[in-house]
């Protein structure tokens, strides 16, 4: 009577350590798919900065070059307007 009582205590420790195993794991896991999921946004948010400044910097140098493109176009037509007025 006292094995059978001495033995389903070990089976209840040995199923109860399986289970506290078993959850242990699985918070683990959760932690580390919440880690991987956070490293993953940080990643996306930092390309989409990346990308967002590239796209800063191509739009501001397309419009320093149409700047400096009209004002040579300025430039010159003063000059041809200045031709047709004729010399002062």
């Amino acid at each position: 009577m006292v094995l059978i009582v001495i033995g389903t205590l070990v089976s209840l420790v040995t199923i109860l350590s399986g289970l506290a195993t078993v959850y242990y794991l699985f918070k683990q896991s959760q932690r580390d798919i919440r880690r991987e999921n956070r490293d993953a946004i940080d990643d996306a948010v930092r390309e989409a900065q990346e990308d967002d400044a590239r796209e800063i910097n191509r739009i501001r140098d397309q419009l320093i070059e149409t700047r400096a493109e009209r004002d040579h176009k300025q430039t010159r037509i003063e000059q041809l307007e200045d031709l047709l007025r004729g010399p002062k």
